[in-house]
């Protein structure tokens, strides 16, 4: 019997580009408050948020939670790239942003 393989999205350099540029929009967004809730709420004791830092693994978690690179791709009326973008499973879609952040620590 045949093995069925799922139709998977393909992407043009332009897609990604797209896709990649909302991630680190949404960071950019977001990036500061998760740090601060960390310095206040992460450790036994407050730190200042200058000290604190997220790898990239966890900034690469909270890009793609909630919906929120959803959201800003529809907010720059990019609905198709939504709909391909979720046809993938949390592995791809985390290989094909991963390259927007190229550092393994976020920080201030």
């Amino acid at each position: 019997m045949a093995k069925k393989t799922p139709n998977y999205p393909v992407f043009t350099d332009d897609d990604v580009k797209v896709i990649q540029g909302a991630a680190q929009t949404v960071w950019h967004t977001i990036g500061y408050d998760c740090l601060q809730g960390m310095a206040q709420f992460g450790y036994k004791k407050p730190r200042p948020v200058e000290s604190v830092t997220m790898s990239r693994r966890d900034v690469l978690d909270v890009v793609l939670d909630a919906g929120r690179l959803d959201e800003e791709l529809r907010r720059q009326k990019r609905p198709d790239l939504v709909e391909k973008f979720n046809m993938l499973d949390y592995k791809q879609q985390n290989t094909l942003v991963r390259p927007a952040f190229p550092h393994t620590r976020y920080g201030t």
